[in-house]
């Protein structure tokens, strides 16, 4: 940890507490909207819910920081919380953004199985990733405890060897993740401009309807994902920096930035969450694509809409369920 005024850290750790107070709020209220309102209940939206319930998690942690913690055990229990959710975090971005890769690039179908596979994914490989800690701590005694008192908040230990153990267990994955995510992002922008651009003076306005849906998507994902890197790449910088000598070891403004915007993703993500839900609630596809299949002959475009849109044997959802 750089060297802070006392007047540094306490800004740092009020607004950090204020902004996970309001995560852990809207996070919740993003959840209950998503149970509550069966119309909301997409796919894409039961993702959001689980990343909201991520980042819930991890600001509840937050919102303790360390100074009133007097129990150490206490701070133990809160460190493997956060871990965890650290964790869960990165990779429900990364299966939302696959998710949004498989719907636009194979259909409703392929997508199904993408999110099934990535419940277990998301969920598990940060148990898994927490759990290598526990080893750690049984290999090596001098370890323990691994999780506890950080800097700013109870996570893992961050002096000496413990150090080390925040690249291995979090911040890999978390890059690993990143590659992953620009990956899925770079193929999901070229697919939507491409058909983007074949949809423009088509005479199929279901066509036309399903190619505004699916950019409305990428553009839902991308905000979401935008904060999710906002949030976590100057933490990633602030790590890149500490492990060279001589750049940005030290420096508090670096430090300061990457301690706040940790407790910042949930808030984000559910002003993006209720905005596209608001704004794209007047497109409804049911009708569109029905009246489509009733009358036109153009079997290319019905394809596309059975390949790009329509999931057999399920209800065609409206936009604003998205």
């Amino acid at each position: 940890m750089p060297d802070l005024t006392p007047s540094q850290l306490s800004n740092t750790v009020q607004s950090m507490r204020g902004f996970a107070g309001i995560s852990c709020t809207v996070s919740l209220a993003t959840i209950i909207t998503v149970i509550a309102y069966k119309r909301l209940r997409s796919t894409l939206n039961t993702i959001l819910a689980c990343l909201a319930f991520s980042d819930f998690g991890l600001a509840f942690v937050l919102c303790f920081g360390t100074n009133y913690l007097k129990n150490q055990q206490a701070c133990y229990g809160l460190g493997i919380i956060a871990e965890y959710f650290f964790n869960a975090s990165s990779s429900w971005n990364l299966i939302l953004f696959f998710y949004i890769f498989a719907f636009v690039v194979f259909g409703g179908v392929k997508a199904e199985w993408v999110f099934r596979i990535g419940v277990y994914y998301a969920w598990l490989l940060p148990l898994l990733l927490t759990g290598i800690g526990f080893i750690a701590e049984k290999a090596n005694p001098k370890l323990y405890p691994l999780y506890g008192a950080s800097s700013l908040q109870c996570w893992i230990t961050g002096n000496g060897i413990f150090w080390w153990y925040r690249i291995y267990i979090y911040f890999i994955p978390l890059w690993i993740h990143y590659f992953g995510i620009f990956v899925f992002y770079l193929c999901v922008a070229y697919v939507v401009h491409k058909r983007s651009e074949e949809s423009r003076g088509s005479v199929n306005e279901a066509a036309r309807k399903t190619a505004e849906y699916q950019k409305m998507l990428f553009w839902k994902g991308s905000f979401i994902v935008f904060s999710f890197f906002a949030c976590s790449v100057p933490a990633s910088a602030y790590r890149i920096c500490a492990a060279l000598p001589d750049t940005c070891k030290y420096n508090p403004n670096l430090y300061m930035i990457q301690g706040i915007m940790q407790s910042w993703n949930g808030v984000w993500n559910a002003i993006v969450f209720a905005l596209f839900t608001r704004w794209y609630g007047h497109l409804h596809l049911d009708e569109t694509v029905r009246n489509s299949e009733a009358k036109s002959t153009d079997s290319t475009a019905s394809n596309m809409e059975h390949k790009w849109w329509v999931e057999p044997g399920k209800k065609i959802l409206k936009t604003s369920e998205v």
